[in-house]
């Protein structure tokens, strides 16, 4: 039991190994390193987070000119598409104007297959 009664502190020795101005020296001492340890850490992010916005910063243009193009051509294609529906719905509705048979055996079956579904349940 040696350990204990160094830790303990028999004599003059002990005590001084744990006494209150060491104790209060070595705080300080942590505490002065943390905050230069504080102070390098938030220069460091300082620095970093304008390189970052610097490097955005640098581009935003090119971005911008992207979206711009997505949005462009987003737009075109809606265009064309909208047409195109369009240019289906004249041709279906001549086609049903023309031969309306064919288009009204399709409706009632469709009646009928939808009927039988909905009576099912």
């Amino acid at each position: 039991m040696q350990g204990t009664e160094s830790a303990k502190g028999s004599g003059s020795n002990g005590s001084a190994a744990f006494s209150p101005e060491k104790l209060n020296e070595a705080l300080k001492i942590l505490e002065q390193a943390a905050r230069e340890q504080r102070e390098e850490v938030r220069e460091l992010v300082t620095e970093k987070f304008h390189n970052l916005k610097q490097a955005l910063e640098s581009v935003e243009p090119e971005l911008k000119r992207v979206g711009n193009t997505v949005v462009a051509f987003a737009n075109k294609v809606g265009q064309a598409g909208s047409e195109e529906v369009k240019e289906a719905a004249k041709k279906v509705n001549a086609d049903a104007h023309n031969r309306p048979w064919p288009y009204v055996g399709v409706a009632a079956l469709a009646g009928c297959i939808f009927g039988y579904f909905i009576a099912k349940k």
